[in-house]
Formats: C-alpha cells, sequence, structure tokens
C-alpha cells in the first residue's frame, strides 16, 4: 500500500511550518544579542510554546504513518528522517531560548562587544539553519553537504571566540561571571551549526538513501538503506 498522498503533503506542510517558526525564533534571538534587546528575548521565551505545540503534531502525525500504513522502504525513510528533523528542530528552539534567558540575566551588555567574533559566529549558525531547511525543502543533497561542511568553520570561530574570553578572565578576574555567560552563549551557537548539521545529513538520507554522519566509522560513502 503507498502511502497516502494527502498524509505525506500534511507532514511535509507541518515540518516546514515548525521550521520557519525555528528560523524565527533563531533571528530574533541572533537580533537580540546582537541590539543587547531584552524585550525581544522575552518575546522568544513566550513563543517557545508555539514550537513545542508543532513538534508535538508533527511527532503524532509521523507515528500515526508509520503505524496505520505499510508502507515502502522509501516512505518509512522519508518518515523517520522527518521524526529526525522534527527533533532537532525543536531543540534549536531550545537553544534559542537559552540564549534569550541568558541575555535578560547578564547585566553589562558591554562584555559582548568586548569579545570579537560573536556576531559573525551567529549570523554563519543562522545561515547554517536556513541553509538545512532550504536543503531539506528543495531536497537538494548539494546545498546540504555544503552546510555540513561549513560546521567547521563554525567550530573554528567557536575556539577562536572562547580563547579570547579566557584572555579577557586572565586579564580582568572580576568580570568571569558575565564573561562566562558569553561562554555559555558561545556554546550554545555552536550547538545550532551541530543540529544544522544534523538535518543536511538526514536531507542527504531521504534523497540518496545513504547515512553520511560518523562516515569515519562508516567509510567515506557512508551505508544505504
Amino acid at each position: 500500500m503507498e502511502l497516502n498522498a494527502t498524509s505525506v503533503k500534511e507532514v511535509n506542510r507541518s515540518i516546514q511550518s515548525l521550521g520557519h517558526l525555528v528560523e524565527e525564533a533563531m533571528a530574533s534571538t541572533i537580533q537580540a544579542l546582537l541590539s543587547y534587546d531584552k524585550i525581544l528575548c522575552e518575546t522568544v521565551i513566550a513563543r517557545d510554546t508555539d514550537i513545542d505545540r508543532v513538534e508535538i503534531a508533527v511527532e503524532e502525525q509521523c507515528v500515526h504513518l508509520l503505524c496505520e500504513n505499510q508502507l515502502e522502504p522509501n516512505d518509512i525513510r522519508n518518515v523517520v528522517a522527518i521524526l529526525k528533523i522534527n527533533n532537532n528542530l525543536e531543540r534549536i528552539g531550545d537553544l534559542a531560548v537559552n540564549i534569550a534567558e541568558t541575555m535578560i540575566r547578564l547585566i553589562d551588555m558591554e562584555f559582548f562587544r568586548r569579545v570579537r567574533g560573536a556576531q559573525e559566529m551567529s549570523q554563519k549558525a543562522q545561515a547554517m539553519l536556513n541553509g538545512s531547511l532550504r536543503a531539506f525543502t528543495e531536497r537538494d543533497t548539494h546545498l546540504a553537504r555544503k552546510i555540513i561542511a561549513s560546521d567547521d568553520e563554525v567550530d573554528r570561530l567557536q575556539t577562536s571566540i572562547q580563547q579570547r574570553i579566557q584572555d579577557e578572565i586572565d586579564r580582568i578576574p572580576e568580570h568571569v561571571g558575565p564573561l562566562m555567560q558569553l561562554n555559555f552563549v558561545v556554546r550554545q551557537l555552536e550547538r545550532v551549526g551541530d543540529m544544522a548539521t544534523n538535518i543536511s545529513e538526514d536531507v542527504i538520507y531521504m534523497v540518496e538513501s545513504k547515512i553520511v554522519r560518523h562516515s569515519s566509522i562508516l567509510g567515506k560513502r557512508g551505508t544505504n538503506w
């Protein structure tokens, strides 16, 4: 029995709606980070329930499809990939909230100006998220691979920024509190890159039936299913 076309459309519409909500949340969080806007941070936190609600709906739709239909292997693979993308998007929403909550607690925003690189890293993380979702919508594995490769740059920026943070702590130890909050924000941005990489890997899995994560273990070409 083939997968019901209406159900496929519903699941895709739902996951794209979730992606749009998460993109908006992360964009608002980064705008708040760069403009030091605590009111915008509060908006991001308040809207997290919308992300959670859609995430639950997508999971329920996927489980229904898996349980109520005799699916072909390709259909099963697509639903499984959407389930994983759904989870990663919800986690990115949580990361946006983590950053927003940290910004609200931070008393002196000036510390974000002192440590160079946070703006560049946040923009690259946002670009990875946007690109991974576009790769999903367009089923573009070439773009997905570009997103995966760009994660190295985000990791490099994280290492560089964290070294600057440590240098600043060594120079002025009494500033350790706010600087460690900045360090936490940087870690959250790095995780956004990781989640975007996961989504891109799942796009390749959907389109090419190829597992590319852990490629050092499985071999460069991954495995087919």
